[in-house]
């Protein structure tokens, strides 16, 4: 005798799982089932794909609220005065610049004053508190280390600035290597510069191409380069020394323009002398030789 078994079922509620088959296969008698038929499960809805857009500047984002961390401080009006006289090398320097900072806070309230005919300046109707005070006159006059004073609440406070002139050249000198061994080779670089004021007051050195230069060593040291050299579109002239002796005195340098420079060198020191051992082998039999060079460079 045929027996056939069929299950129809939801499956919209779960899967079918396998304890629910064997619960029908039990059913049935475990024998003569041919098949088991499934409902067919219902379509799944698609998950439509959007693309990113080719330009995000259309793209607005919500604005944040800003917040202000520093204020600068006022610097008036009140009843506080600062006046005084700016001079230079020769005497009164008309036209110069006198910028007055009130500090607060390590924030600066900043205005500025231009000397008369006399170098005289005057600034008014401040607060009181910490002042800085500087001047200068471009391209050669500079204060390069400010007045620093507190200015009293009706105060009237009187100085005189004294700037400092950077006209002419610039020359500084480095070497390598140091220290360096007498009778060794050592690199020297001289370099020329301007040194301008700028509208703000600032030193700056101006590297100097197309100078002569010339390096007198004495009996200490010796030019193995060409002497005088020429200074490169970086301001630098470029020479090969030897140090003749120990403790051996400075170099000098030589630019058209320019006083005689005393550079900046390398320390010259003597080798270690060489020592050589002879060892005898026990019995006699031969003998071994050995050599130490010093130590470079020697310790002290």
């Amino acid at each position: 005798m045929r027996v056939g078994c069929s299950v129809r079922g939801k499956v919209g509620r779960a899967a079918v799982v396998v304890g629910a088959a064997a619960v029908v296969l039990s059913a049935c008698g475990g024998a003569g089932v041919e098949s088991l038929s499934f409902p067919t499960p219902p379509p799944t809805a698609a998950t439509a794909t959007v693309p990113p857009p080719a330009d995000y500047s259309g793209i607005s984002q919500p604005t944040v609220a800003g917040a202000t961390t520093t204020t600068v401080p006022a610097i008036g009006p009140g009843a506080a005065i600062i006046d005084g006289t700016v001079v230079g090398p020769s005497g009164p320097v008309a036209g110069a610049t006198v910028e007055v900072e009130r500090l607060v806070n390590g924030v600066a309230a900043t205005t500025q004053a231009i000397t008369a005919a006399d170098g005289s300046f005057r600034v008014g109707s401040l607060l009181g508190g910490i002042y800085r005070v500087r001047a200068w006159q471009p391209p050669m006059l500079s204060l390069t280390t400010p007045d620093v004073f507190f200015l009293g609440a009706t105060q009237t406070h009187a100085l005189t600035l004294t700037l400092q002139s950077f006209a002419g050249l610039g020359v500084s000198s480095s070497m390598a290597p140091n220290p360096v061994e007498v009778g060794a080779y050592a690199d020297l670089v001289v370099s020329v510069t301007q040194q301008t004021v700028g509208v703000d007051g600032v030193v700056r050195p101006i590297p100097m191409s197309g100078q002569s230069v010339t390096v007198e060593g004495g009996i200490g040291w010796s030019i193995a380069s060409a002497d005088p050299a020429t200074t490169d579109i970086g301001g630098r002239a470029g020479f090969v020394v030897t140090c003749n002796t120990a403790a051996a005195p400075g170099l000098i340098a030589l630019v058209t323009g320019a006083a005689p420079v005393a550079l900046a060198t390398s320390t010259c020191f003597n080798p270690a002398p060489t020592t050589t051992t002879t060892t005898t082998a026990p019995g006699g039999t031969g003998t071994t030789t050995s050599t130490t060079a010093g130590i470079f460079p020697p310790t002290s």
